[in-house]
């Protein structure tokens, strides 16, 4: 079989990373010991680094040295050792007691208390990096050299037939398990554990769990998800910045189904399952397509890494996927697509829509392909009203936060022009240094590798088109077509995060890999394999380390201190803090929280009643306002001097560093509409 220079060139860049792998492993085929330490915050009084790596690689039965600087402190307390002067302990754990976790408290000058969790865990065997990752492309190798022009139905006659349609089915059934089958393996391979086991790690997990949990519990009377207690223009809801769709979304499982710590992952994962089948379903691909999205599959990063997390990711990518199959009928059939995928994509794009307005930037190449008669400046105008519908029931119906964007238009509606264009000017600055900037993860540089071939290659296929036809495009040509659409989502998104979002290391690809994942999987559905398979390259390149990452994710999320603390904390919170389903209003069922200290404490947000909202707030507003919404109030000791005179505030139980009061006059008792 003679194979053309694109494939040559994927086979051997493929092998050249299996080479990479071998060197980098060969001296690590034993068991090992990875340290995660969480570091504090710095404050103007405080300050605490631990000089701890990550990453730091130890042989079974080595010791763990972890050294921090503190300023402004009385005592520090490390696993029982306690010392004024304390800056370091040394550990040596069993290796079979492996994952332990010490507990570092840091007494303050002024009588606080700070408390950090240092934990050395047993990190992944790299000679499992290296098997895993050298059978995946040596059989993605073997399947592509085998049937990259085997598949093609003019020699495939009788027999030959039936049996590639066999193996067709068997390969989409293996495409379609592999997101669930691959997270179920991992926790049971590393852990000897099931999704069944996991439980939320993040405040947002926890905002998301704890909203569709209200939403079963009290529907739309539940208490309020807030920033500062300023809730949503919407009368209706009570929830928090992301909008009401995910938690009515979720919830609406959840009342049918039942709801506990993994309800989320589980559907997320369901999700996925049945939007890969979608995608097979409607573009019906031959082997070679269905190798190259296996690989997509089994290679992305972001769908692996947040597979057992209670968040949005692996939602949008399912919608992403759904709305890729559509479009690949319209850049396929053009003028020919039947109506049943114009009304699919059009319910995709709008659902999507309702969860992440960023996915109204797909109606105008929906609106363009769906109805190609309408001049173009037409369908321009109404993809604009389109968009700005879906920005404007997110912010309808979301509570406020204090988004960059938010000021700027703050400062707009008050006149203030030049502070405007400066605070958005600054913002835009900020986020070109920052998407130009190489000191990124390895992730994050393997996928703007993968964008940049997929940019590149489609403005060359276009540059080469024009050239052999007079400079001329014709929209005919489904190559110009896809390459048209890769370069609108790619580039348009990025434009809007540049301009809309502060991004921060893990934001970039939250907001792009659902596109990303987009448009692979339509230039995978049209045809367009050489340079899909070149993008793939760098995401097979970091699939040890997304193995990694995966690990000490479910590590975190399998972590007993995690239960232990929500059944502590809700046990605490049983006689005090329950829903009232029969409250005059949905204030009645609010907790203000401070954020410097309690908004990252996930068992105590898991530990409120389903149906009592709790908003956060810096120490500006919980320091300057004369009144509290909320029923309920959580500070820490450290500023309940500051906060408690002047304001009917009655402590009713203990919480780390802080307590629980009961705000008699808050706006519970007060007709206030909502």
């Amino acid at each position: 079989m003679r194979l053309n220079y694109p494939n040559t060139l994927f086979i051997g860049i493929s092998c050249v990373g299996i080479l990479v792998s071998i060197v980098s492993g060969i001296n690590l085929v034993f068991h090992f010991v990875g340290t995660t330490a969480t570091v504090g915050e710095t404050t103007e009084d405080f300050s605490i680094e631990f000089a701890v790596d990550s990453d730091t690689i130890l042989k079974d039965g080595d010791c763990v040295t972890f050294d921090w600087s503190a300023v402004q402190i009385a005592t520090i307390d490390f696993d029982g050792q306690s010392h004024a002067a304390l800056d370091s302990a040394e550990r040596c754990p069993d290796f079979e007691d492996l994952p332990k976790t010490y507990e570092l408290v840091i007494e303050h000058v002024d009588g606080t208390e700070s408390i950090y969790t240092l934990t050395i865990a047993r990190a992944i065997p790299r000679f499992i990096h290296l098997f895993i990752f050298a059978f995946i492309v040596l059989l993605g190798l073997l399947i592509t050299y085998f049937f990259i022009q085997r598949d093609n139905r003019q020699f495939i006659t009788g027999q030959h037939k039936t049996q590639l349609a066999r193996f067709r089915m068997l390969a989409y059934l293996l495409v379609v398990l592999t997101p669930i089958s691959m997270t179920m393996l991992l926790l049971w391979f590393f852990h000897g554990a099931t999704i069944n086991d996991v439980m939320p790690i993040g405040n947002d997990d926890a905002y998301y769990w704890h909203q569709a949990a209200s939403f079963i519990e009290a529907g739309f009377n539940s208490g309020y998800y807030t920033v500062d207690e300023i809730p949503a223009d919407a009368n209706f809801s009570s929830f928090y910045a992301w909008g009401a769709g995910v938690p009515i979304f979720y919830g609406s499982i959840g009342q049918v189904l039942g709801w506990s710590f993994q309800s989320i992952p589980i559907i997320n994962l369901v999700l996925l399952t049945l939007a890969i089948a979608a995608y097979i379903a409607i573009v019906r691909p031959n082997l070679h397509q269905t190798l190259l999205f296996w690989l997509l599959i089994i290679s992305f990063a972001y769908m692996h890494i947040f597979s057992i997390r209670s968040m949005l990711p692996l939602l949008r990518q399912s919608l992403a996927l759904v709305i890729a199959a559509f479009f690949a009928v319209f850049l396929l059939k053009r003028h020919q697509a039947p109506i049943w995928a114009k009304i699919g994509l059009a319910i995709s794009i709008a659902s999507a829509v309702a969860i992440r307005p960023t996915f109204g930037l797909l109606w105008f190449p929906y609106l363009l392909l769906a109805f190609p008669r309408i001049p173009f400046v037409l369908t321009g105008i109404g993809s604009i009203i389109l968009l700005g519908m879906g920005v404007r029931l997110q912010s309808w119906w979301s509570s406020y936060h204090p988004f960059h964007t938010a000021f700027v238009v703050q400062d707009l509606a008050e006149g203030q022009f030049m502070e405007a264009f400066d605070r958005a000017w600054s913002l835009i600055v900020r986020n070109i240094y920052f998407l130009v900037n190489f000191d990124a993860s390895p992730i994050t540089l393997a996928y703007r590798a993968a964008i940049f071939v997929i940019l590149v290659s489609s403005i060359t296929i276009i540059v080469l088109h024009m050239q052999r036809n007079n400079w001329n495009l014709d929209m005919n040509d489904v190559q110009i077509r896809g390459a048209l659409f890769a370069i609108y989502a790619v580039l348009l998104m990025y434009a809007l995060i540049t301009v809309a979002f502060r991004l921060k290391a893990s934001h970039e690809l939250r907001y792009i890999s659902p596109f990303f994942l987009m448009v692979m999987a339509v230039l995978i559905a049209i045809g367009q394999h050489h340079y899909t398979r070149l993008s793939i390259i760098p995401l097979l390149f970091i699939l040890p380390i997304t193995l990694t990452q995966f690990y000490h994710i479910s590590s975190s999320a399998l972590n007993p201190t995690l239960s232990s603390r929500y059944e502590s904390i809700s046990a605490e919170f049983e006689s005090v803090l329950q829903l009232d389903a029969d409250a005059p209003n949905r204030w009645c069922n609010s907790v203000l929280l401070e954020n410097t200290r309690y908004l990252y404490d996930v068992p105590l947000l898991m530990s409120f009643d389903p149906g009592i909202g709790f908003s956060w707030s810096g120490r500006d507003y919980i320091l300057t306002v004369d009144r509290f919404r909320s029923a309920y109030i959580i500070v820490t000791d450290e500023i309940a001097d500051d906060v408690l005179p002047g304001k009917n505030l009655e402590p009713i139980a203990d919480v780390p560093a802080g307590k629980l009061y009961r705000n008699w006059d808050s706006d519970c008792d007060i007709d206030v509409g909502r």
